[in-house]
């Protein structure tokens, strides 16, 4: 009789480990989502606006972030093509002509990405203060390196090492 509690309770054990190791399923996008409220909740501690100006900034900083990330999207898209013409090229030499086009949308889209932060952070003048605007930019620096940095962490390393 011990024997089976013994086997009824490995087996238990091993079931509830492996499904809490698995969690809850993820969609597509979610993580995103997470990442941004973290960001907001941090904000919120960091800025310390009242009411009105914390809706105008997060407005202002939405807008700006889908600007940003259709932009992102585009030159996405633009390096994708860029990735099959290289490849094409070192095959056949005449595809120069189409690939200097793709590399001029390129740095137009980066310099666009340049221009709209630089707006964004000069229409934030009349909500932040000075203190406040170097806080947010100091914020957004250490949460982008805080981010990559635990990413990096997380990822396995090698083949089959941890």
């Amino acid at each position: 009789m011990k024997k089976y509690t013994y086997i009824i309770l490995f087996a238990l054990f091993f079931y509830v480990n492996t499904n809490a190791q698995l969690g809850p399923p993820h969609q597509y996008g979610q993580e995103n989502g997470r990442i941004e409220q973290l960001a907001r909740v941090k904000l919120i501690e960091i800025l310390k606006l009242d009411e009105q100006d914390m809706l105008r900034f997060f407005n202002r900083r939405t807008t700006y972030l889908d600007k940003q990330r259709e932009l992102a999207l585009k030159r996405d898209e633009i390096l994708d093509r860029l990735t099959v013409k290289v490849k094409k090229n070192e095959e056949d030499k005449k595809n120069e002509i189409a690939l200097k086009g793709d590399l001029d949308q390129i740095f137009q889209l980066e310099k666009q990405i340049i221009d709209e932060r630089a707006t964004y952070m000069n229409s934030l003048k009349d909500i932040l203060s000075e203190v406040q605007l170097a806080n947010y930019i100091l914020f957004e620096i250490k949460f982008k390196r805080e981010l990559r940095d635990a990413v990096m962490e997380n990822r396995p390393r090698g083949r089959g090492r941890k």
